[in-house]
């Protein structure tokens, strides 16, 4: 039996391991069905007073998501059944400092906003003997406006014959001065609003 989990980006770069029946493939690939935020970066009115009376349209922006924001939470290939699951996560085997046989991590994409903030999304992945544990992280922090973070988090058990995914989505209720500068590793604690949480058993059906 081989089920695949999948995490796909452009000009594909494809890590893999196997345990047990279990195949698990990140594979960096385009990410799609991004959500922007409403609200404009500070030096946005000025730049627009600056060119009043030119000849370029600056009225209408252009229609795409220029923070990245993406609420990909991975690729499923084969057939699976998606269950609601109330228990969520182990976090008693996460808190386990069991020894690693395997860890890999990747930048899916990076940018700096226009040097407005930064988004990013990355995955982490490590395997013990006794499961794999792999986070997807959107972050974003655009300057004088929010900071978001989306994350994806999947969890597998030795004894299982099935994959834990939990999905939660947050981000901060407004800017305040201490925010700027905020980094990957301190995002959780500015984000006080919760947009979206759900977890789900994934079984692989034959």
């Amino acid at each position: 039996m081989e089920d695949h989990v999948a995490i796909r980006c452009t000009d594909p770069k494809v890590s893999k391991y196997s345990m047990d029946d279990w195949h698990v493939s990140v594979t960096e690939h385009h990410i799609l069905k991004s959500r922007g935020i409403e609200r404009e970066v500070p030096v946005a009115n000025s730049w627009r007073q600056a060119r009043i009376g030119a000849e370029e349209q600056v009225d209408h922006p252009k229609p795409y998501d220029w923070t990245f924001t993406t609420s990909y939470t991975g690729t499923l290939t084969g057939t699976w059944s998606v269950q609601p699951h109330k228990e969520g996560l182990d976090l008693s085997l996460l808190q386990r400092r069991d020894p690693i046989l395997f860890y890999a991590e990747t930048m899916l994409f990076e940018d700096e906003l226009g040097d407005n903030g930064v988004a990013m999304l990355s995955v982490r992945f490590r395997a013990m003997a006794t499961g794999f544990f792999l986070l997807q992280r959107f972050f974003l922090r655009v300057d004088g406006g929010l900071v978001r973070v989306y994350d994806t988090r999947l969890q597998w058990r030795k004894s299982d014959d099935y994959l834990i995914r939990d999905v939660r989505q947050m981000e901060s209720s407004s800017w305040q001065p201490s925010m700027v500068g905020v980094c990957l590793m301190e995002a959780d604690r500015v984000c006080d609003k919760l947009i979206q949480h759900r977890c789900e058993k994934l079984f692989p059906t034959a």
